[in-house]
């Protein structure tokens, strides 16, 4: 009898973590994942004596409870070109880099990448045009920068200084930089002038209007009216709107 006893309150409990079981699994991930809201944090042991299947359980945990985490609020483009870095067949996964659906963009995805002719002065060059996309890694993240609370949150997270993406620009030949000087030079969809280029740097303006004008006279140039009060050997020297400069 006493065993009976034993084997029957033993019984009792395993029913009773059964329930509890699989009222769990019923409602899994929560309440770790409730409304795509992640509120977990993952903890495996380290060290001598310790698995290593401990990080790989871990992992798996993480990985599994990733897939039911949702984008955060819905981010809108005002003007300008938007473009979703995903697949209908493929949607971002906890643990993965941002390159993993499209590790690089052209202009088969957005139209300011077409590719074109740089043709202006002594320059007549085709090219190309591709943004590459950063290796930085889908995780849980705790960040008083981004939340003064430090609630864990699921996203890319980058530092000061991290390349988020690249922008190239790649021309069939070389061109000289001395040739670029005064050109207007195709960028993203837009034209720029190019002020000065040299292997350092390159200075461009949206706008540019060239005139040329004598000292005494006087035009408008963008709506303003500049003249020229002075030249000597060190330079000129001209007014715009009636302000000296």
């Amino acid at each position: 009898m006493k065993f009976k006893k034993i084997s029957a309150v033993l019984g009792t409990i395993l029913m009773t973590g059964l329930t509890l079981g699989t009222a769990a699994a019923a409602s899994y991930p929560a309440p770790f994942v409730e409304s795509g809201v992640a509120n977990v944090a993952i903890v495996y042991g380290t060290g001598a004596g310790v698995s290593s299947l401990d990080m790989v359980q871990a992992g798996n945990i993480q990985t599994s409870l990733g897939s039911s985490v949702k984008g955060g609020t819905t981010t809108t483009v005002d003007g300008g070109e938007a473009f979703t870095l995903e697949k209908t067949s493929n949607n971002f996964n906890f643990n993965e880099d941002l390159d993993t659906i499209y590790s690089s963009l052209d202009d088969e995805d957005m139209d300011f990448l077409a590719d074109g002719t740089y043709d202006d002065g002594d320059i007549d060059e085709d090219y190309t045009q591709t943004i590459t996309l950063s290796d930085a890694t889908l995780s849980l993240f705790a960040d008083n920068d981004y939340d003064a609370d430090k609630t864990p949150t699921i996203g890319f997270k980058w530092t000061n200084g991290d390349d988020i993406l690249s922008y190239t620009i790649e021309f069939d030949d070389t061109i000289a930089l001395s040739d670029m000087n005064e050109t207007d030079m195709p960028l993203m969809g837009n034209e720029y002038y190019v002020l000065s280029a040299d292997a350092n740097t390159i200075e461009l303006l949206d706008s540019a209007e060239k005139v040329s004008i004598m000292e005494g006279e006087s035009l408008t140039v963008g709506g303003l009216s500049v003249s020229i009060y002075s030249i000597d050997s060190t330079g000129v020297r001209f007014s715009v709107d009636g302000e000296k400069n």
